[in-house]
């Protein structure tokens, strides 16, 4: 993936048919519209953004986008090969704007605000790691369910806060579907519904994610003084035996055999 940040005056930017055909680029743009107005024409079909909006489109096509003035927008570049694999269904023959102040739009939008907020990735320090491309594709997966219509913008918001519940508690024992429940206002059955469709359970997102977690700390040289144990306790584990059991069968290995 690759970051591009653009900041200007008036300006148009064109993609003609001639360099379509001479210049061979197999990408797709996630673009984040942070200052100003622009529009994207593209397969005659004419979007208009404003601030906050964000709009996806592949290089395939000619394309032409422009500014009226004072702009800045951020490309998140994704391969084109990778954005197929994941989203094979999703034909971006058309071009999608998602409204950065509605529905899963807006989740768009502020997860990618977020990115530049907390990672800083123009500063001199940065790696683009895979820790930002996995942000992103979280968020063009929330807006994919949205486009197909299989869950509603609540659904899915309310799926995404529970996943983030659950990253912020994984040190808590008592973290499961009831504390869940509880912290959200939801009855049990609700919230097996919600997860009816997900890839994972509640239960085994919670075991997953705590596992990547202790797998983590125990490659870690600075943590080479907490012991297997300390570690398993730390991430929420309350059975070592268990513990030992689980690590072995998602990573093929007793937990002491992943240090360095």
């Amino acid at each position: 993936m690759k970051l591009i940040d653009i900041a200007g005056g008036q300006h148009v930017v064109e993609r003609t048919p001639d360099l379509v055909r001479r210049i061979e680029k197999d990408a797709v743009f996630l673009t984040l519209l942070s200052r100003g107005k622009a529009f994207v024409n593209r397969a005659n079909d004419c979007l208009v953004l404003k601030e906050g909006d964000c709009v996806l489109y592949d290089t395939n096509q000619p394309y032409m986008h422009g500014f009226p003035g004072e702009m800045r927008h951020v490309i998140f570049e994704l391969r084109g090969e990778d954005f197929r694999q994941r989203f094979p269904a999703w034909n971006l023959s058309k071009t999608f704007c998602f409204d950065g102040a509605l529905g899963a739009g807006r989740y768009v939008s502020d997860s990618l605000r977020k990115i530049l907020r907390r990672h800083h990735p123009f500063s001199e320090n940065c790696d683009l790691d895979q820790t930002i491309e996995e942000e992103v594709w979280k968020g063009l997966e929330l807006a994919y369910e949205t486009i197909r219509g299989s869950r509603t913008n609540y659904q899915l918001l309310t799926i995404e806060r529970i996943k983030q519940l659950i990253v912020t508690n994984l040190r808590n024992p008592k973290l499961g579907p009831k504390f869940i429940a509880d912290e959200m206002g939801l009855g049990a059955r609700q919230l097996h519904r919600l997860f009816g469709d997900e890839p994972e359970s509640l239960s085994e997102t919670i075991m997953r994610l705590r596992l990547e977690r202790c797998k983590e700390d125990l490659l870690r040289r600075d943590r080479l003084k907490a012991s297997v144990s300390e570690i398993a306790y730390y991430w929420g584990f309350t059975n070592l035996a268990h513990f030992s059991r689980r690590f072995s069968d998602e990573f093929g290995c007793a937990p002491s055999k992943v240090r360095p």
